[in-house]
């Protein structure tokens, strides 16, 4: 009741309790799609409560088009408040440096000021109402995914890049080997037609070559 009582998912005896000398912040770390690309999301959505959804999708239509040609904080400019355009390019610089395939010690640094110019300038989404949550609207930023970001410099110096622990590789598998496979079936008995499944996949591929 403690735990729930402050927010906290009530777990009395999480299984390391006769571990005394894990830290088990240390022992989970986040990966580049949940740690870095949903928590992007956020303040997209955040920003979307403010521009309009009808008006964001018009300014995106304004872009040129031009491959590979991204600029959402030029989509945004104008629209929102300018702590909000700080906050945002903050964290995407974030998520972009954070994802370099070495690092010294100045872009371990650089993380934590791109972190604190967001952190600066985060207040500007529960001031204009546009913080909200799947339960309306919040006032608070005790959100996890924004948190652990300052955690990324301890996390890139302990493993490595965050290619090390990125779930992007399993996650396409997951996709290719487990839902597809799955839909492809009548869902009864569907481990053994899955097997079935994947196999005449593999088949059929090897025909065409």
């Amino acid at each position: 009741m403690k735990a729930k009582n402050i927010g906290l998912n009530g777990i009395e005896e999480p299984w390391w309790i006769d571990f005394p000398e894990t830290d088990i912040c240390k022992a989970v770390y986040p990966d580049v799609l949940h740690g870095l690309h949903k928590a992007l999301n956020i303040i997209v959505l955040w920003n979307t409560n403010i521009v309009s959804k009808l008006e964001l999708d018009a300014r995106f239509r304004r872009l040129p088009k031009w491959p590979g040609f991204h600029h959402f904080t030029g989509v945004i400019a104008g629209a929102v408040p300018p702590e909000a355009i700080r906050a945002t390019r903050a964290e995407l610089d974030f998520i972009y440096l954070a994802q370099y395939q070495s690092h010294t010690d100045s872009t371990l640094l650089q993380l934590l000021k791109y972190n604190t110019v967001f952190h600066q300038n985060k207040n500007i989404f529960i001031k204009t109402g546009a913080c909200k949550g799947k339960k309306g609207t919040i006032n608070h930023f005790n959100i996890p995914k924004l948190h652990t970001h300052w955690h990324y410099p301890e996390f890139i110096q302990r493993f490595g890049a965050t290619d090390n622990f990125s779930t992007e590789t399993p996650e396409h598998y997951h996709i290719e080997y487990a839902k597809k496979a799955y839909k492809g079936v009548s869902k009864r008995d569907y481990a053994e037609q899955m097997v079935w499944w994947l196999d005449r996949q593999e088949k059929v591929k090897y025909f065409d070559r």
